[in-house]
């Protein structure tokens, strides 16, 4: 899903096919990771739908990407039911300032057998640090020494982590 890649917020999302990178010799060193952890999962009484509830900590800027597997359907979910209008992978974007209290969230999933202890979505969470929560490395500070006086350059380092539940 996203082939991988961390894609930042809507605007981003919508013009990945046109996205660039700047390559680097050295990879970057992150200043962390995020940690998702499913805190639930519970199947409805009537076996129709499933509920996953989760726990997720990292930066400040943070998208959550949910794709339903085949014949799979996401039936609701903590954030704007608005969202579910758009064709999958959903896409949610979370930032937090410099507050750290982690996001809990849930999912509803329903499917056209009750099966629900095989794999249902996959989740992808895309983590960008902004420049206030890390310390820029040795060859990043000598690429932006390159940039005219008057610029204001700002890199935001971020990783990508699939998960299927």
């Amino acid at each position: 899903m996203m082939c991988g890649l961390p894609i930042f917020n809507h605007r981003t999302y919508k013009s990945r096919r046109q996205a660039a990178w700047l390559p680097r010799e050295v990879p970057v060193t992150l200043p962390g990771k995020p940690r998702l952890t499913l805190l639930n999962k519970n199947v409805s009484l009537s076996s129709e739908s499933v509920r996953f509830e989760f726990e997720l900590e990292g930066p400040s800027h943070i998208s959550i990407f949910v794709q339903p597997l085949e014949k799979v359907t996401v039936s609701g979910w903590s954030f704007l039911s608005d969202y579910l209008r758009n064709q999958p992978p959903f896409h949610v974007y979370f930032s937090s300032g410099k507050i750290k209290t982690p996001l809990n969230f849930y999912i509803d999933l329903q499917k056209e057998s009750s099966d629900f202890n095989e794999p249902l979505m996959q989740l992808g969470i895309s983590a960008h640090w902004v420049s206030f929560e890390h310390e820029r490395d040795a060859e990043t500070q000598k690429f932006l020494a390159t940039f005219p006086p008057y610029s204001y350059v700002m890199e935001w380092p971020s990783s990508y982590e699939r998960y299927i539940f």
